[in-house]
């Protein structure tokens, strides 16, 4: 019989991913992966089918729909890539702890998030740095924070003041 989300909440926290919890999380990640398959078959036939339509602010509309589409699928086939990873894990027991810490990641945030990674703590530390380390501006994430830490020699104080320039040149 297959385990609840109810029944998944109140096992024991002794039972942390015992081979019940696994198949719960493995099945609801499949059924992710299922949705997200089908979506993108819906797409690509919805994408098929050109209609020629004379208006020009018609087929604007019409291909603002598309670009809003094909969005939602990059971030879907994103998505794709951690579900795999997250069965992969499921199946070398790595599932369900954190990659930083090595602490339980929770069933509710699990729940939540099938496919996350990071503990909660270990997440907001994550969000802390980019903000420190002006990620944003540079485009590149939680990739630009780990690659900065491993660099030590990377200077916050010049980074800082560089955007501190940057702003007062944008304000005169």
């Amino acid at each position: 019989k297959p385990l609840t989300e109810q029944a998944l909440l109140r096992m024991p926290e002794a039972d942390y991913m015992n081979e019940a919890q696994r198949a719960f999380f493995r099945e609801r990640l499949q059924q992710m992966e299922r949705e997200i398959l089908h979506n993108a078959g819906e797409t690509t036939e919805h994408l098929r089918e050109t209609v020629i339509v004379p208006d020009p602010a018609d087929r604007a509309t019409i291909e603002e729909e598309h670009a809003l589409e094909l969005r939602t699928r990059d971030r879907e086939r994103k998505l794709l890539k951690k579900i795999e990873q997250s069965i992969t894990r499921i199946d070398a027991g790595d599932y369900g702890y954190c990659d930083e810490t090595g602490e339980e990641i929770g069933l509710k945030r699990l729940e939540a998030r099938p496919v996350a990674t990071l503990s909660l703590e270990a997440q907001g530390r994550e969000q802390r740095l980019d903000r420190v380390f002006d990620a944003p501006d540079r485009g590149q994430g939680l990739a630009g924070a780990r690659r900065r830490r491993a660099f030590p020699g990377f200077d916050v104080v010049r980074l800082l003041r560089r955007r501190a320039e940057r702003r007062h040149r944008i304000r005169t």
